[in-house]
């Protein structure tokens, strides 16, 4: 098997989950787009793009414990 390397030194992943109200979700307050919105104009303004990136990220399912590091 080949292994196969990221071009990357970083990979931000931002839940951006949404459940619509039916239990508790990262999208809820709708920060979360925005979070993602704002890294990836700090990743391009300070010149990382292509060695930083940054994606949505599905439930991780500890929505209900706040925010995951």
């Amino acid at each position: 098997m080949q292994k196969e390397t990221s071009p990357y030194t970083c990979h931000v992943f931002v839940c951006t989950n949404n459940r619509h109200g039916e239990r508790k979700s990262c999208a809820d307050g709708g920060g979360n787009a925005a979070l993602k919105d704002y890294l990836k104009e700090q990743v391009e303004k300070r010149g990382w793009k292509g060695r930083v990136r940054v994606s949505s990220g599905a439930a991780w399912g500890s929505a209900e414990r706040g925010p995951t590091s």
